[in-house]
């Protein structure tokens, strides 16, 4: 997932800060992209910084903005509203690897032993807004009104309702479009100028994109999703070198975080142990070589395919077109979904590892702090 966050200003320009590529742009970006540790993401950029501050979702979805949540909520009135910091903590950390199934079932959980903090509602909300579908939508707006006639002057949650509101179809929803204007005009009332007011007026923006701004979050997904597969790739390299030893089992389970790591780096660890074993069988030795020689066996596959349809036309086994020769990309597919699947578990066993966090308390000790 790759985040844009426009919250610190200086000198006419935007800071767009992110755990997993932070860069500074101008009014357009121009040269590299690079993530935290150096690595280029995108040779070259090239985007008007209004057009830049949109999310790619793990699915491949539009969802403007969707994970600038986190970094936006007011934390100070979370915590006076009776909701624990490592809650708050734990929902921002499965925001980040998109467990909000977890979030969703944390909250109603708290909400169901006799809590009502408005923060709850938020987050149950922006668990549902996450999922970008209408059934979820229509429980997010739940929730965001529910929140509502508990703190009419959240400014959380109404600027969370507002962005709902805002990207609601007009057609098969006009009540959430007509609320939107008053929602947005009461952020602007309450808190003017605020990280909160400034998401919301981005959400305005992004629904006056073109094409062009579309195909360029395509562009940006793709290159999100080879990235992941290089990454792969990496681990299968370094596991090699050691003959795959230590890689058998069936369960990933991720490791407590040690110093500053973030949950982003966690989550690319459990990755890289998932995927070496995930392939780590002798049988797998012929994905492994196709995981580290993935645009090579891309081209030869394409080369085999051609040159077998071909062929069968040629001695007239088949006439016209036939699909025979594009087995040969069986085996990338099938290796394609091994990869899926290692990501999978390695995301699971980071929401799990974070969820757990929550159930043992802040000192480690079972239950949770609040008692």
């Amino acid at each position: 997932m790759i985040r844009f966050n426009a919250r610190q200003r200086s000198s006419g320009s935007v800071a767009v800060r992110s755990t997993e590529c932070p860069y500074v742009a101008q009014e357009h970006v121009v040269g590299p992209i690079v993530d935290v540790k150096g690595r280029v993401l995108h040779s070259v950029a090239i985007v008007p910084l209004r057009k830049l501050r949109w999310s790619a979702s793990s699915a491949g979805r539009a969802t403007p903005l969707r994970s600038e949540w986190p970094s936006l909520l007011n934390l100070a009135t979370a915590e006076r509203g009776g909701l624990p910091v490592e809650y708050i903590g734990a929902f921002e950390e499965l925001f980040v690897v998109e467990g909000y199934r977890e979030i969703r079932k944390m909250t109603a959980e708290r909400l169901a032993s006799g809590r009502s903090e408005p923060a709850l509602y938020l987050w149950l909300g922006l668990g549902h807004m996450a999922e970008d579908e209408d059934d979820h939508d229509a429980a997010a707006e739940a929730a965001f009104r529910r929140g509502l006639e508990l703190a009419p002057d959240d400014i959380d949650l109404i600027a969370a309702y507002a962005e709902l509101c805002l990207r609601a179809d007009g057609f098969d929803y006009p009540g959430r479009v007509r609320r939107a204007p008053e929602l947005v005009a009461r952020l602007k009332e309450l808190a003017a100028g605020s990280p909160q007011d400034e998401h919301v007026q981005a959400v305005l923006a992004w629904h006056g994109r073109g094409y062009l701004e579309d195909f360029r979050l395509a562009v940006v997904d793709a290159r999100r999703r080879r990235a992941q597969l290089s990454q792969q790739s990496a681990a299968l390299d370094s596991a090699g070198a050691e003959g795959f030893r230590g890689a058998s089992g069936d369960e990933v389970t991720a490791a407590p975080r040690q110093g500053a790591a973030t949950v982003v780096e966690e989550h690319e660890a459990a990755v890289a142990a998932a995927t070496v074993q995930e392939l780590s069988g002798r049988a797998d030795a012929p994905l492994r070589w196709l995981a580290r020689n993935r645009s090579g066996a891309w081209v030869l596959a394409a080369g085999l395919s051609f040159l077998t349809n071909m062929l069968l036309r040629t001695f007239g086994v088949v006439e016209g077109f036939t699909l025979w020769g594009f087995l040969w990309f069986a085996p990338l597919l099938l290796l394609d979904r091994r990869l899926a699947s290692a990501r999978e578990r390695a995301r699971q066993s980071v929401v799990d590892r974070i969820v757990q966090s929550v159930d043992r308390g802040p000192a480690g000790e079972p239950g949770t702090s609040d008692s």
